[in-house]
């Protein structure tokens, strides 16, 4: 059980990471963040800091990020690493070629197959503790650049979107 709680959030992290959102997935986001960010009114400033906010954002998570990964990285063999890029660029082409829906491997039969140490183990839940600080971090500042630039009416409807 341990190391399903923690090899999740690394299988998770690594396959995230490196595969990127459908492109109907990127146009429904930005679609609906945009439906929202129209609905403010904002003006052509408040838009230009707004989208330089979270420019910044994505700079952080992807920092965040590389960083976990590459201390995950160093706790992992060689032979674990390439395991796990297998079993990714497996996953990857079965959701290409549609089969998506087929069951994955269990995330004890993925440490299993890799060979994961409890030390190992440890050691990536330590690295995944820092990550989630830091993206909390970030999502924090991210939230305060953005209320500080909308005024009050602005505020208010954001703040009906997330009832």
């Amino acid at each position: 059980m341990k190391l399903f709680r923690i090899f999740l959030p690394i299988f998770s992290l690594m396959l995230v990471a490196t595969v990127p959102a459908t492109a109907a997935e990127e146009a429904t986001w930005a679609e609906t963040v945009q439906a929202g960010i129209a609905s403010l009114d904002l003006s052509d400033e408040q838009k230009t800091a707004i989208a330089g906010a979270f420019e910044g954002a994505d700079t952080a998570y992807a920092e965040a990020i590389a960083a976990a990964r590459e201390q995950i990285g160093s706790i992992l063999t060689d032979e674990q690493k390439q395991g796990l890029a297998n079993m990714a660029d497996a996953e990857i082409q079965k959701r290409l070629e549609g089969e998506g829906g087929d069951r994955t491997k269990s995330i004890g039969e993925i440490a299993s197959d890799l060979g994961v140490t409890d030390t190992q183990s440890s050691a990536i839940a330590t690295a995944l503790e820092g990550l989630g600080g830091s993206l909390d971090g970030i999502d924090s500042e991210l939230v305060s650049s953005i209320k500080s630039i909308l005024n009050e009416e602005q505020l208010a409807k954001m703040a009906s979107w997330l009832q």
